[in-house]
């Protein structure tokens, strides 16, 4: 069975465009068993781990592949959590990837409903690290980088944390260029 999921990526990756066929394929493996479906969330990790070794349109068309298993709940998307949107941990070339990623969700769900999935409080642990609060550089990476794809739209929580955290510090500090607004 493994020699399928690696047929299956390899069909996705070397073409111009992924096969609708292949795609299709992944999502109903998904969809038939618990056990399939674990082993894609597998091969999304592994995937994005070696992101870097892929060229520009292999790496689009596996992110591309999992943007539709995302969208159709073939994949669960607690697997998400294991990009981590900073500058430091991101490359040119995951950078890519998770612009298509989020590019392609939300041509596939629309903005509202991406935005209402990113949202769900029962996920927010899945996506902190993609919507990162631990500090003020990483929030407005993150910030920038959905603005910078044209996904300001699902950026909104993370703009009014950014807004309290800044008018908090002003508070406790009185340091009025926290009050600056770097967007």
């Amino acid at each position: 069975m493994r020699w399928s999921y690696v047929s299956c990526f390899w069909n996705v990756a070397v073409r111009r465009e992924p096969p609708e066929s292949t795609i299709l394929l992944g999502q109903r493996f998904c969809m038939i068993n618990r056990i399939h479906q674990e082993n894609f969330e597998k091969c999304f990790v592994q995937q994005y781990s070696m992101i870097h070794r892929l060229e520009t349109n292999k790496l689009r068309n596996v992110a591309k592949f999992f943007a539709h298993l995302l969208g159709t709940d073939a994949l669960p998307w607690h697997c998400l959590a294991y990009i981590r949107l900073t500058e430091e941990d991101t490359t040119s070339s995951s950078r890519i990837f998770i612009k298509t990623l989020f590019q392609e969700l939300s041509e596939h769900l629309g903005i509202r409903l991406l935005n209402e999935r990113l949202t769900d409080p029962a996920m927010q642990d899945s996506f902190k690290s993609i919507f990162p609060r631990d500090n003020p550089k990483n929030t407005r990476f993150a910030i920038n980088f959905f603005t910078s794809i044209g996904l300001a739209g699902i950026t909104e929580n993370l703009r009014e944390y950014e807004n309290t955290r800044t008018e908090y510090d002003f508070l406790e500090n009185g340091d009025c260029s926290a009050l600056i607004n770097p967007y």
